[in-house]
């Protein structure tokens, strides 16, 4: 059963062959779903392992790299806050910096008026 859009590249491939061999190792499904995270094919990791679970319902391995992928795929869908600007570009930061130096230069001529 193949799901449209659930395409594996050739190191995603690779990496679901090395998963397969080793099935007990995370390491190896980590590996696998770590680049379909990156390469954006979280669909065709979901896809391998609903094929597993399908044709072995107890597999706890399955069950498990299933929902990592779907917290995943939540996460990316995430709206993020947007970047706020640095703390130096803000107005009031500005007018600080300002008075400290008016402030500072006026009690520079006071100390100097002294001698």
């Amino acid at each position: 059963m193949t799901v449209p859009g659930a395409a594996l590249d050739e190191a995603g491939e690779a990496l679901w062959r090395a998963a397969l061999e080793a099935w007990s190792e995370p390491a190896r499904h980590d590996a696998f779903v770590g680049h379909c995270y990156a390469a954006t094919s979280l669909v065709a990791a979901a896809a391998r392992y609903r094929e597993r679970l399908a044709a072995h319902p107890d597999d706890e391995i399955a069950r498990k790299m299933s929902a990592r992928i779907a917290f995943l795929a939540a996460q990316s869908l995430r709206p993020s806050a947007p970047a706020r600007p640095p703390l130096s570009r803000s107005p009031l930061f500005l007018i600080v910096v300002a008075l400290a130096g008016i402030g500072g230069a006026i009690l520079g001529l006071l100390h100097r008026a002294r001698r």
